[in-house]
């Protein structure tokens, strides 16, 4: 699998779902045709999009890691009346294409007087796997009839004369496009700019050192069998304007990034100091190159400038961005984790600060999470002096016990009250600062005191839920769900509700505002609570939240006076990019599901209908005719009726419930139900 597996889901933001396929090229040439394995593969793209539930009025856009579509364009894409995406499209020539300039290695180095025709987009009713074949019957092509590039007379270069005489559609509609169509066949508008300035970019082989560059022309689709051997500048007319530009012997073909008079260009190549140390690095691998052919190195790599600390080409990390990550080049493999395909839910551990809980609440959390068949770790703090019960229950249920002692009094002292104004040190004894953190309100102090019950697992080595306990219950497994969703990311942070709840609520903003000077904004809140990843991504999760309270103990204005801001910290973060691999899953769609913005409405509504019937009783307030399991209405669409267990928005029961006391009474006797019945309904029926 890819090494920068991670990289690629951050690509396209937060509330993107990002799936990755793999293919294996053998190097031989199929059916006569060099290309037919590349067209094979891209073949499956249709599939993943039909799987991922591409609809008639998607868009689907095919790519190279090395194209993009301009931001502008995209947008423009979004929000304009493009003719190729109408709903009337009869699919003859559907295709929207960029006008795309061409960077040959270098910022600096662009091509003249030429315009790339990729990527292109289409609308998805003309695409395989998603349009109606009826309308749009398959079409002949060059591999067993079925695959490859379209046969002449059957929709080649346009040409449908034959695929109309044979009747193969009804009158005025043709075949549906494949993502070899895509790539290869002409039929669509290509669109610049009202300027003529371009609507795409092409990075044409923007690689690290010279080895990568071989090993692309030795592989890719009509690969060149001599390519490790050969010199760079023999493997292509492109490659060889690249190196002669490094050698400023290619003026008349080549324009410098200033002077291309276009009006848009990549925003990241604007600052010059990054787009210098591109160039400087294009420069250091044909300097490499030019020793290998003439025998001065051996192999051809790319080895440590000695350049100046401006000068040197691995300084285009320093602008807090990954470089070039979706352009064959990324951030140093070292610097992310390989994922597992597959999470061991019996060397996986759940985690969870429990001090002061009922017997009740403990049941509800570990029962219902063996209930799922989880046979991994659960670790819980609880309190030094919980009745002998409590500690039996947990025992019995092969929980790992974890102690807290509290200090007798917290040595953090707020320094912001709610008002925003600083005031005189507060004293937070009430805040129960644990003994061995006394600095630390509980709720930062619970992150180190995860690293150390980690540690002190040499067994948990798979997925990590740090989470909370009190309002928190299991429907099934977390992790063979993870598994299941394709979900064993490094470190998985969880949406809320989103519009409805974002980070202008002042839970976030206020302390955010008044400790960093700004202010993150209308995006999606992230629950503190509810984390998940692998233990070496959930580690690095910790030290940098353990990072940053630290910061924020050293100033006045950051010292709330408030227990509930490590999410205010959980958020800051993220979306200042400062976690390490993370990856935002939207609410509903993942193992964890935070529920309490829309459990609290519900609540409310069932209060003031309670309340216009006279009722005081909200314990199965919504239960008709005895039927325990069906708590609340339909119209939520948050339940399964037949079972009462809370659903992602696919159908399928969420792993875990998160901030369920929000349904205040709603649900207690389905709870109570349940914990007598065994959590009879937490694992899939064959």
């Amino acid at each position: 699998p890819s090494e920068h597996l991670n990289t690629l889901y951050q690509l396209f933001g937060p509330k993107t779902k990002v799936s990755v396929d793999y293919y294996v090229s053998n190097l031989k040439t199929v059916g006569g045709n060099e290309l037919i394995t590349e067209f094979l593969q891209r073949e499956g793209s249709m599939y993943r999009w039909e799987m991922n539930g591409m609809q008639e009025d998607d868009i689907g856009i095919i790519l190279d890691a090395d194209e993009i579509f301009t931001r502008d364009f995209l947008r423009a894409m979004q929000v304009c009346d493009m003719p190729e995406f109408n709903s009337n499209q009869d699919c003859r020539e559907p295709k929207l294409i960029a006008s795309t300039i061409v960077m040959e290695s270098s910022p600096n180095c662009v091509t003249k007087d030429r315009r790339w025709h990729h990527p292109d987009a289409i609308i998805g009713k003309c695409l395989k796997q998603v349009g109606n074949e009826t309308l749009h019957p398959p079409t002949k092509r060059e591999y067993k009839g079925r695959h490859g590039m379209r046969q002449r007379g059957y929709g080649f270069e346009k040409d449908y004369s034959k695929y109309v005489a044979e009747g193969f559609g009804p009158k005025n509609t043709y075949p549906l496009w494949d993502a070899v169509d895509f790539r290869m066949e002409v039929g669509g508008n290509m669109r610049s700019k009202g300027d003529g300035s371009p609507t795409g970019y092409h990075f044409h082989n923007f690689f690290n050192n010279g080895e990568e560059i071989h090993v692309k022309y030795r592989t890719y689709g009509h690969s060149i069998k001599s390519a490790m051997e050969m010199p760079l500048w023999d493997l292509s007319a492109d490659l060889k304007l690249a190196v002669d530009c490094t050698h400023g012997s290619s003026n008349d073909q080549v324009l410098d990034f200033n002077n291309t008079g276009s009006s848009n260009m990549p925003i990241y190549y604007l600052n010059e100091k990054v787009r210098n140390a591109r160039h400087q690095l294009w420069k250091k691998i044909v300097q490499d190159e030019e020793g290998r052919v003439n025998g001065k190195s051996k192999n051809g790599t790319v080895e440590e400038s000695d350049n100046d600390e401006d000068e040197s080409p691995v300084n285009e990390q320093n602008s807090d961005v990954l470089v070039e990550s979706s352009l064959g080049s990324s951030a140093s493999a070292s610097a992310l984790y390989s994922t597992k395909s597959h999470w061991d839910s019996s060397k996986s551990a759940v985690l969870g600060l429990a001090t002061g809980l009922s017997l009740g609440d403990y049941q509800n959390f570990v029962g219902s999470l063996r209930a799922t068949g989880f046979p991994g770790h659960i670790i819980l703090g609880i309190a030094k002096d919980a009745p002998k019960y409590i500690v039996d229950y947990l025992t019995k249920q092969n929980v790992t016990i974890q102690f807290v002692e509290m200090a007798e009094k917290c040595t953090y002292d707020g320094a912001i009250g709610h008002d925003g104004e600083p005031g005189k040190p507060i004293d937070t004894s009430h805040w129960h600062c644990p003994k061995d953190f006394p600095d630390f309100k509980i709720t930062w102090a619970r992150f180190p005191i995860y690293k150390q019950w980690l540690e002190q697992c040499p067994d948990c080595t798979d997925g990590i839920v740090l989470t909370d306990v009190r309002d928190a219950y299991f429907q099934r497994d977390p992790f063979t769900t993870a598994v299941k969703l394709q979900m064993q990311h490094p470190l998985m942070v969880f949406e809320e509700i989103y519009p409805e709840l974002d980070n202008t609520h002042w839970l976030t903003d206020f302390p955010v505002k008044f400790c960093k000077n700004i202010t993150v904004g209308n995006v999606p809140m992230l629950c503190s609570g509810s984390v998940m990843g692998s233990r070496e991504g959930i580690i690095d999760y910790i030290d940098t939240m353990v990072d940053e309270f630290n910061l924020w103990m050293k100033s006045e204005r950051c010292r709330i006076n408030m227990p509930g801001d490590d999410q205010s910290v959980h958020n800051y973060l993220y979306y200042t990019n400062r976690l390490k691999n993370a990856i935002a899953i939207p609410h509903r769609t993942g193992p964890l599901h935070v529920v309490g913005w829309q459990a609290a409405r519900v609540f409310e509504r069932a209060q003031e209908e309670a309340k216009g019937q006279g009722v005081s009783n909200l314990a199965n307030f919504y239960v008709k005719d005895d039927n325990w399991k069906n708590w609340l209405p339909e119209k939520y669409g948050l339940l399964d009726p037949n079972t009462g267990l809370l659903l992602n928005k696919d159908g399928s029961p969420s792993a875990q419930a998160h901030q369920v006391d929000r349904f205040g009474d709603l649900n207690k006797k389905w709870i109570t139900r349940m914990n007598e019945e065994g959590w009879s309904y937490n694992k899939d029926r064959l």
